[in-house]
């Protein structure tokens, strides 16, 4: 499995907006929806199970970032 330069960068962003309370998660779930299509199966994957670990934890962030997050798992994964 080949993952570009690109989709980790994008999947280290993530991870760094994920619980953040600022502008990063809305600018990262931007990037990702532009990016969606592109990105391996694996790596959508990853990101939809640490959404649903880190809203399970109460770890996501505020309530609007939880909202936005949420939009995400309704993302289909296919390749």
């Amino acid at each position: 499995m080949k993952i570009s330069n690109k989709e980790m960068i994008l999947v280290f962003a993530f991870r760094y907006a994920l619980g953040r309370m600022s502008a990063a998660p809305s600018i990262v779930i931007d990037e990702l929806k532009v990016n969606w299509s592109e990105m391996n199966t694996y790596t959508k994957e990853q990101i939809q199970e640490d959404i649903r670990d880190a809203i399970k934890h109460n770890t996501a962030g505020m309530a609007c970032e939880v909202k936005s997050w949420n939009e995400v798992l309704e993302w289909e994964i296919t390749e």
